[in-house]
């Protein structure tokens, strides 16, 4: 009888993601791609990445730093990659999470792929960004 209730409550509990990882970004130039990770697709988490406390190195304090990313899906060789979409999150003194979602099993990565909505090589400097701490759920 123990047993029967155990196993209820067990089913009852929600899902765990399959994984994470946290890091930080310091000096980063658009684009600037994270580290890869392998999703085997084992839980219906949705993959979300966090930024927090970003700092871009040459604009005013007042303004609000953000940065477009990118989630990529690594496909082999002679095929493209998969874009699985793009987000902006705006994380000066704060935090925010882009959210793609359930994903299909493969290796992925985010791309910065413009700082303040500058790209790389945009005048009149080129947009330099720091995030405090980095989160990827998947």
């Amino acid at each position: 009888m123990a047993s029967t209730a155990a196993l209820a409550v067990a089913l009852a509990a929600p899902a765990l993601a399959e994984g994470s990882f946290s890091s930080s970004i310091t000096g980063a130039y658009a684009p600037f791609n994270s580290r890869t990770w392998t999703d085997n697709n084992n839980d219906a988490t949705s993959t979300h990445v966090t930024f927090q406390n970003c700092n871009d190195q040459y604009t005013s304090a007042s303004y609000n730093d953000h940065a477009k990313i990118q989630l990529t899906r690594e496909t082999p060789w002679y095929q493209p990659d998969e874009n699985k979409g793009q987000d902006t999150l705006y994380c000066k003194n704060t935090s925010d999470t882009a959210y793609f979602g359930r994903v299909s099993s493969g290796n992925y990565h985010f791309t910065i792929v413009n700082i303040n909505g500058q790209p790389s090589g945009s005048t009149p400097v080129y947009a330099r960004i720091d995030v405090g701490w980095v989160g990827v759920g998947y």
